[in-house]
């Protein structure tokens, strides 16, 4: 990314908290995840399943990150991640979407397969830590361009969690 890009995409955030897209269909994890975005300063929206995580990702809403399950109800999330890559390829939204995979899946083989999508920029096995999900959360937020001070938010969401890594 350029020092104009930067500069650009911090603007362009500066007014807002980020926002994340949890794409869930197990309310415990849904909650974990709430949960641990908020303590990191990030804003969510809750879909249970990928066409609710479809209808607010067409949405006017900004969404800055996704964290999407594989294995879902209705439309899944390898199915959710086919219908971004075409919205981008036909520019219809033309903000790349950047996602995190958070599966269950214990084939690490099988999983590794969502690394071939462009907008796949973290992988996750469940059950992460909130340490993990929050790092690689902020990473990819720092490198679009939104102010967070991954480290203190990372310390700060595990020191008020009974949850450990």
């Amino acid at each position: 990314m350029t020092p104009f890009e930067r500069t650009y995409n911090g603007l362009k955030h500066m007014n807002r908290r980020p926002r994340a897209l949890i794409v869930e269909d197990e309310s415990s994890a849904q909650e974990l995840l709430r949960a641990t975005m908020s303590r990191g300063g990030i804003d969510t929206l809750i879909a249970k399943n990928g066409a609710e995580g479809l209808y607010h990702f067409l949405s006017e809403t900004p969404i800055d990150l996704v964290i999407l399950d594989i294995i879902m109800p209705e439309v899944g999330g390898e199915d959710f991640l086919k219908t971004v890559e075409y919205l981008h390829k036909g520019h219809i939204k033309t903000t790349k979407s950047k996602i995190i995979v958070y599966s269950a899946m214990n084939n690490s083989e099988e999983l590794q397969h969502y690394s071939g999508y462009e907008c796949v920029h973290s992988i996750l096995q469940k059950p992460a830590g909130i340490r993990a999900i929050l790092t690689a959360a902020q990473s990819i937020l720092s490198a679009s361009g939104f102010s967070v001070s991954a480290e203190e938010s990372v310390e700060k969401a595990v020191s008020r969690s009974t949850l450990t890594q």
